[in-house]
């Protein structure tokens, strides 16, 4: 059904332009990319052996620009009500894969580089070398939110700022209460001396009514966001995030290279609220050929972040775990990236069982 709605949309906003001018062409933006995936799990806490599965992501986009100032868009996805995954396993005798509402917003821009985001967006805070020890890479997030950029000579700055829905409700018994995600934060970023530069910044992710709220449900209301958090059947803390990051850049062999430092503490714990990420990315995929490599390790307890939205792959996606990932992209062809990506994991801060995960991508896109 949202199929034909999109395709509906598309015809729509076509004849809508045509009849204004003509201008559809200038004014209309399509993405879209496919994700081919063959994947490894261990678990050696698991008796059953290993899983080996091939899995798929696709994701369609459509944008307009309205005027000078407002753009929409939006996307379809693979993937079911999970938040941290687009992926569609190869099972159930062929049947047909969903295929949902990933983004629907309008973008405002009020004035010159302030960014206003209406609706269902991609998320609005920045993090350092792309790790996802706070946020999943798939979160779309519900709301509003904003961003701020601007520069002065070679200092960059920036301030992002959010209001998002993660549960409605107008019940006042604690176990369902409403729950907001609100956040600020502020970043900036400069050079010391030719290639050498930095970039350092800090943010608040502050969620209402979590404790005693009962437990998150996803995929159709079945299955537990507990995620590594305290509790059994209701949030046992608070999530108040401090996340902070600093990080240094050069150039290598005429490649970009970045070395961070990703510290998390949740404020409204009072034990295991501690995590970091430190890594080190080099070289960017741009051309047939070309190359990179990525190395990190993290640690995070069990209240450190809020387990439903973090990294969906590392320590299968829960927090409470400690290890590695490393990875390594090619250019195999236009607009055709290979990826590797293998973690290795303990779930458990304190040295617990170990878990595997190898990951082996081929990605189209335009």
């Amino acid at each position: 059904m949202i199929q034909k709605i999109f395709v509906g949309i598309l015809i729509l906003v076509s004849l809508s332009a045509n009849a204004e001018g003509g201008d559809w062409a200038e004014r209309i933006y399509f993405s879209n990319d496919f994700r081919f995936r063959n994947e490894y799990i261990d678990q050696t806490k698991d008796s059953s052996k290993p899983v080996v599965r091939q899995r798929l992501r696709a994701r369609l986009g459509l944008g307009y620009q309205v005027n000078e100032q407002v753009f929409t868009e939006l996307k379809l996805a693979s993937g079911s009500d999970d938040p941290t995954s687009l992926n569609e396993t190869f099972d159930g005798g062929f049947t047909t894969k969903g295929f949902q509402l990933d983004e629907a917003y309008a973008k405002w821009t009020a004035v010159k580089g302030l960014n206003i985001y209406l609706g269902k967006a991609k998320m609005i805070f920045y993090t350092i070398g792309k790790n996802e020890i706070v946020w999943d890479g798939d979160i779309k997030p519900e709301g509003v939110s904003a961003e701020y950029a601007t520069k002065w000579g070679d200092l960059y700055f920036e301030v992002n700022a959010s209001n998002y829905w993660v549960d409605q409700s107008n019940s006042d018994t604690e176990a369902n209460r409403e729950i907001m995600l609100s956040g600020l934060q502020i970043r900036g970023a400069g050079i010391f001396t030719g290639d050498l530069g930095y970039e350092i910044g800090a943010a608040i992710y502050d969620y209402s009514n979590l404790k005693g709220h009962t437990i998150l449900t996803k995929i159709n209301g079945t299955k537990s966001m507990k995620n590594g958090n305290s509790g059994t059947t209701v949030y046992t803390e608070n999530y108040q995030i401090i996340d902070a990051y600093v990080g240094f850049s050069a150039k290598v062999m005429n490649q970009p290279l970045l070395v961070y430092y990703n510290l998390v503490n949740n404020a409204r714990s009072s034990s295991k609220q501690n995590g970091f990420i430190a890594g080190v990315n080099f070289g960017k995929v741009k051309e047939v050929g070309d190359i990179s490599f990525r190395y990190s390790f993290r640690k995070v307890e069990d209240d450190a972040v809020f387990g439903a939205f973090t990294d969906s792959n590392f320590n299968n996606g829960n927090t409470n775990g400690v290890g590695s990932e490393i990875g390594a992209d090619y250019g195999l062809a236009e607009k055709t990236v290979l990826a590797a990506t293998f973690f290795a994991n303990k779930n458990a801060t304190s040295g617990g069982d170990d878990y595997y995960r190898g990951q082996l991508d081929v990605s189209f896109s335009f």
